[in-house]
This record gives structure tokens, sequence and C-alpha cells, in this order.
């Protein structure tokens, strides 16, 4: 059957030394899916500063659909090839049921 080279949307390349596991076009995917294409690299995935709080009962909430694929879509990422993502879209889930556009920012 040959040498494996993707599995799960997962691409695999093995080397003499390693292999490495690649979820580039799932992220490509997300990127375009979410109108994120243009989006600059940061080195870390939510700012530590940044405070999420949920919203009050008057605050006005975003498409929870929306932001619920956006987490889950990070989720499946980080199981498979971006465990460091975990803490962050375990934070950011914690708003999945009323979201507000400080969420819905964070996430993107």
């Amino acid at each position: 059957m040959g040498e494996l080279n993707w599995l799960l949307g997962i691409q695999i390349t093995f080397t003499d030394d390693r292999i490495t596991l690649s979820h580039m076009t799932f992220i490509d995917k997300i990127l375009n899916r979410f109108s994120m294409q243009d989006c600059k690299p940061v080195s870390i995935p939510i700012n530590p500063n940044h405070q999420l709080k949920a919203i009050e009962a008057d605050e006005q909430h975003t498409d929870t659909t929306a932001y619920q694929q956006i987490i889950g879509s990070l989720m499946y990422l980080a199981t498979g090839t971006r465990p460091d993502l975990a803490d962050t879209i375990t934070h950011l889930s914690q708003f999945n049921a009323f979201p507000s556009n400080m969420h819905h920012t964070a996430a993107n």
C-alpha cells in the first residue's frame, strides 16, 4: 500500500530522524471559512492580559452558532496537531452559550 502520507486530514512526513504531522490544509480551510485568510500570525494563542468574562443579561451577544463552529474547529485542531491551543480553547469554550463580540474577536 505504500508509505503513509495522510490520515484523517493530517499530513504525515517521514524523514530519517523524525515524523512530522501537519494540519496545514485544515488550517487553510478554517481561515477561509471564517474569512481570516489575511490574518497576521502571533506567537501566543491569546493575549494573557485579555480578561474575558460572561456577558450581562442586557448585553448583546454575537452569532452563537458561528462562535461554536470556530471553537469546534479549533478543538479538532488541538486534538490532532496543536495541543498548545488546548488551554486557550478551553477558556474560550466557557462562553459557548452566550458569546459576545469580545469573545468572538478573541477566538479569531
